[in-house]
């Protein structure tokens, strides 16, 4: 673990998503993002996505069945841009969960050659993002690449917690070198990418539902890929940043559970995660206190709980590096394997219970592929009949 934490930094950097060459990445785009409940974060999304120096895109905003303002904060965008469309999403067919039919119902109107799904609670911190992305796909244009960025939100539970988690060069690092040995076993976590051609060929959103019937499309569009012999990988992209959409310690709780919970019914063998993750921060948890506690009786620490304390102060070295902040918040790493080891202990209660809660709904973790969906009679919000622009000679 701690050798993966020195060379998780090494491994993103070389999975890094290259800038786009001069002139180049110009492809017709349409972007789909999905947004339940997103008023506070869709209008900061849409600024940085208006702000790109691409020159042929369009941006279709899918309402899915929010019950706040997300809609009119986007039809008031969209007034004043053509390039912006908002669709409402219906009620999904039944056996379908998550956000995967509202990603359906955005392509089903898209125009453009290329696709990118995005979320609400992400920013681009750069104006070529999206030409960059479009450079990459185009060198393999028969795939789909991910592109996976940094957590930036500034919020208490963001800053000494979910952000130390999430950023950890030893994760990320994990997630890219998990494409290198196994390629059946991509993630395609983050902003994904690929050609509409692609899309189609696959079976459309419907490819995507072999996780938990849509609940978790990141894990199923990768088994969509790999079922299909098609190349998929998952980029390091540090202009890409997620603030995160949840607005509370418990929000972000039962996020980061279900994420966890997604993994283990993933790959095969996935629930033999929980005892390894347990087992790995349980040491970590209690190699300090037993250090500390020889410390104080005068007795001289044993060789494996230093090696086990070191493991968790490496991490937290690596991390803070990696993140930017103050080195001595690497002391306080040994400290998060004690709320980490209960989050895993929540994750594998969801596993055994087989459901989980994801804004307002309850979505169950192990459920059939649901029969395909049309999405040919579906109306919209708003639209605009201009054509995606041109890029100028």
């Amino acid at each position: 673990m701690g050798a993966l934490a020195l060379g998780g930094r090494s491994r993103m950097q070389r999975d890094r998503l290259p800038p786009a060459p001069p002139g180049g990445g110009h492809a017709s785009l349409s972007v789909i993002v999905t947004a339940r409940d997103e008023a506070p974060r869709i209008g900061a999304l849409l600024a940085s996505l208006l702000a790109q120096d691409h020159p042929d895109f369009e941006v279709i905003v899918v309402d899915d069945r929010s019950r706040d303002a997300s809609g009119e904060v986007v039809r008031r965008v969209a007034a004043g841009d053509p390039r912006v469309r908002v669709l409402r999403s219906p009620e999904p067919p039944p056996g379908w969960q998550g956000r995967i039919f509202a990603q359906g119902t955005g392509v089903a109107r898209a125009r453009g050659d290329w696709l990118l799904f995005l979320s609400a609670d992400q920013r681009l911190a750069t104006r070529d993002f999206l030409r960059s992305v479009v450079a990459l796909l185009e060198r393999e244009p028969l795939g789909g690449i991910a592109s996976i960025g940094p957590f930036t939100g500034t919020r208490w539970w963001d800053l000494f917690w979910f952000r130390p988690l999430a950023n950890l060069p030893a994760v990320i690092g994990g997630i890219l070198l998990l494409q290198r040995w196994r390629r059946d076993q991509v993630w395609l976590i983050g902003a994904l990418g690929m050609r509409r051609s692609t899309y189609d060929a696959l079976g459309g959103a419907h490819a995507a539902t072999g996780c938990g019937a849509g609940l978790f499309e990141d894990y199923g569009w990768a088994r969509a890929f790999a079922a299909h012999g098609r190349p998929a990988r998952t980029v390091y992209a540090p202009a890409l940043h997620d603030v995160s959409n949840w607005e509370t310690p418990a929000q972000a709780w039962a996020g980061l559970s279900r994420w966890v919970a997604g993994a283990m019914t993933y790959p095969r063998g996935g629930l033999l995660l929980g005892p390894i993750f347990l087992a790995v921060l349980g040491a970590a948890a209690l190699a300090p206190v037993r250090v500390v506690a020889q410390a104080l009786q005068g007795q001289m620490p044993g060789a494996s709980a230093l090696v086990l304390s070191a493991v968790g102060l490496t991490i937290g070295w690596s991390y803070a590096r990696a993140d930017g902040r103050s080195r001595w918040l690497a002391l306080l790493f040994p400290l998060l394997a004690v709320p980490a080891l209960v989050l895993v202990l929540d994750a594998l209660r969801a596993c055994l219970r087989g459901r989980v809660r994801w804004r307002g709904l309850t979505l169950r973790l192990r459920v059939p592929q649901p029969p395909a969906a049309s999405f040919a009679d579906l109306g919209e919000d708003s639209t605009h009949s201009k054509e995606l622009a041109k890029p100028s000679a």
